[in-house]
Parts: C-alpha cells; structure tokens; sequence
C-alpha cells in the first residue's frame, strides 16, 4: 500500500461544469464528460466517478466520466440542476476530488396556452365612439421567451358585417370598437376569437383554440325634450 502522504494530488480538470440540455431529450443522451487526473500507477492512479444531486435525473458513467440523462426532464417544473461530482481513485487510503456541476434545462414549446376565462362578454352603449376597448383577453402560457408568446386573433363575427365592427389588438388582447353601433340594427354581437403560438424559426401556428366573446348593444337615446327648471338643462337617458 503506499502511503497517503507524499501520493500526487488527485484533482478534476475543472472546478467548474455546465451543460445545457433541452428538455425533451431522450433518458440516455450524453451531455459532457468528466475528467481527473491522477499520476499515480495501478489502483492508486485509477478513477472511479460519481455524481451528487439531480434528482435521478443524471447519471454518470463511473469509467469513462460521461454524463447523460437518466430521466425525464420539464424546464416548467425545474429549469436548472446543481449537481457536485466526485472522482476517486482506488488505492488504500482512496483520495477524492469534488467539483460542481450546473445542468441548464432549456425550453421547448411544449405547453399550450390556456384563456384567463371560459367565456369573456362586456355590455357597451350604442353611442360609444369608435376606438373605445370594451375588455382585454388573458391567455397564461408556462413556456418562456418566443415559445410562450400569444398571438389574438378575431376568428369570426356573428353577425358578420364588411367592415368588421370590432378589432382586436393581436399583442395585448385589447378588444375595441372599430364601427359606430346601431341597437335598431344589431343587440348583441357574439365573437369567436383565437389564440395562436408560433415555434421560433418557423412561420406556422404550433397551437390555437378558439374561444367565446358576447357583447351586449346598449340602446342609449335622450328623451325628445328638455326639462326646464330654474334656467337649468337637464337631460335625461335612456338606459335598457
């Protein structure tokens, strides 16, 4: 047996790792390897490592020092890993060094987007002017950067009309009165509207649902004729 003192330090390359990994790769997949070294001959000079942490989710080979995935990943539920690896050598006393290990789970567009409400109405008077909003549509998606914008879109307008009596902001969801309203003409409009997601890179929708909006026409008039009182106008409306 040699003795511990005067043995040659074993000590990993790096204090240091970190990978990244995205978060539907495959139980198996190699992300990087370790490495120690040790001049020391025979069992003195053989490593042997190990990882701490992870949850199960990582595993390294005890040989080689490759480290790969041994679980199912979801970047919503944890997005990084802080793992400490051990290297080993096999000689009586063993030596060890340690270093620290950060796995970044990155993200995929995997979720899909789901509206604030079931169905969304609002009630607005005949005699609005255009340009008013009349709500804001809400659609909460868990996935970060360009994989969880929302994109809101009219899909249609019951009844229809040419042009469109309503518009809908596709950034904020604001919903506004773009045409003048007539209760004689319409009480109540019913919209479907969407949501859409687009993949980074790629100009195609990945997700939408259509939703339900209803709004409700106000008939809003004043009464034919003034009342005078101590040289006061006022005016009374008509709200039903």
């Amino acid at each position: 047996m040699v003795p511990l003192i005067g043995r040659p330090r074993l000590k990993f390359s790096k204090a240091e790792y970190q990978a990244e990994v995205s978060e539907i790769e495959s139980v198996g997949t190699s992300l990087l390897t370790l490495s120690a070294v040790d001049p020391d001959e025979g069992p003195n000079g053989r490593i042997r490592y190990s990882l701490k942490g992870g949850e199960g989710r990582f595993s390294v080979d005890p040989v080689s020092g490759v480290v790969s995935v041994a679980g199912a990943l979801d970047r919503e539920t944890k997005a990084e890993y802080n793992l400490q690896v051990v290297a080993e050598d096999q000689g009586r006393p063993a030596r060890s060094s340690t270093a620290t290990l950060l796995v970044q789970v990155s993200d995929i567009n995997d979720n899909i987007p789901e509206f604030s409400k079931a169905e969304y109405q609002a009630e607005v008077s005949e005699i609005e002017s255009v340009g008013m909003s009349l709500l804001t549509l809400s659609a909460v998606d868990p996935d970060e950067g360009p994989n969880g914008r929302v994109t809101f879109s009219i899909f249609q307008q019951s009844p229809s009309s040419d042009p469109a009596v309503f518009g809908l902001d596709p950034a904020s969801g604001t919903l506004q009165l773009v045409q003048p309203l007539d209760y004689s003409e319409v009480q109540e409009y019913r919209l479907m509207v969407q949501f859409c997601v687009f993949s980074p890179h790629v100009s195609l929708c990945r997700y939408f649902c259509v939703w339900s909006c209803r709004v409700w026409i106000c008939d809003c008039k004043p009464l034919p004729a003034p009342v005078i009182l101590q040289n006061y106008y006022y005016y009374y409306y008509c709200c039903y």
